[in-house]
């Protein structure tokens, strides 16, 4: 394990240096898992792959850098971090996010999925080769910094949207030299913010956030239960809009949309784990009317729920 370990950190390494040009990482968590793939663009430029089926991931100590340029781009799923103690910001489907900060502590995943791309570049660790590249493509890092000293959150423009999609393609192909180009080409366009859909994304307060998630602890407590909105906001102290609006914020959807994708999604594991009848399974997930359970899980997955079952068991 020792051995494993040291030829483990070697790999890092060599891939901080440049002399690797991909390395992968894959980890269990409490709840799931994720996996990461990391690109060499240049010494201190870096892009990950991250391929997240977890709630939360920790951000490693000892990885401080006192001047940085962090990209984010979503592909699926939903993100929250927070680059100060009391600053909360969130990335979902085509948006991205570009900071002069390191997250602090962790990266919080509302859905328990997510998958996207970010670029690291780390100028104190910039070798004349990577600072001659630059110069070559005209990227002027000392701009980019100044530029987005403070925290960008926004949807994605058309030119970057169709970076960060080809990017995507050649990772499936296995094309580093293009993930290269594609990186370059997105720092790049950053030179220019007027790129940039500027459009208010939302941004919670610590506090704010922790009701969000509170509230979401209520709800899937019992999931047969029915809970208002008004009673769970009462039982936190806070006004019913207030609640909604962070709801809303930390999840990207409503209450009432939210309770129902949970419900949908405990009638499809109950329905392909367990013996037990439609009507029970109805009740479980907070239906009373077996009817009506059906309708909507036939609207959430197209087909009946002995269908899916059928379907779940087939060989």
């Amino acid at each position: 394990m020792k051995k494993d370990n040291l030829a483990f950190n070697e790999d890092i390494q060599m891939f901080l240096q440049g002399k690797k040009e991909q390395i992968e990482i894959y980890q269990e968590m409490l709840d799931g898992y994720m996996a990461l793939t990391y690109y060499s663009v240049l010494p201190g430029i870096h892009i990950a792959f991250n391929d997240i089926h977890t709630t939360t991931v920790p951000v490693s100590g000892g990885l401080s850098f006192e001047h940085s340029l962090i990209v984010n781009f979503c592909l699926e799923g939903r993100c929250e971090f927070h680059l100060s103690e009391d600053n909360y910001s969130y990335i979902d489907k085509n948006h991205m996010s570009v900071s002069t900060r390191m997250v602090q502590d962790s990266f919080y995943y509302p859905s328990g999925f997510y998958q996207g791309w970010e670029i690291y570049a780390l100028p104190d660790t910039f070798t004349d080769e990577t600072r001659q590249t630059l110069k070559l493509f005209a990227i002027n890092f000392e701009q980019l910094y100044n530029l987005y000293g403070k925290d960008v959150s926004c949807i994605t423009s058309e030119p970057f949207l169709t970076l960060w999609k080809m990017l995507d393609q050649n990772r499936q192909v296995y094309s580093v030299g293009n993930i290269r180009l594609l990186c370059l080409q997105i720092l790049l366009h950053l030179t220019d913010q007027r790129l940039l859909m500027q459009s208010p994304q939302p941004f919670l307060t610590r506090t704010q956030a922790a009701l969000a998630k509170k509230a979401q602890e209520i709800l899937l407590k019992d999931l047969s239960r029915h809970i208002s909105a008004a009673s769970i906001a009462a039982s936190l102290g806070v006004s019913e809009t207030s609640l909604k609006n962070y709801f809303r914020s930390v999840y990207g959807m409503n209450l009432s949309t939210y309770l129902n994708h949970k419900r949908m999604e405990l009638a499809a594991k109950l329905l392909s784990e367990s013996d037990q009848n439609i009507s029970d399974i109805a009740k479980v997930c907070g239906y009373a009317n077996q009817g009506r359970f059906a309708k909507v899980f036939k609207d959430f997955y197209h087909m009946k729920p002995l269908d899916y079952r059928r379907n779940e068991h087939l060989p």
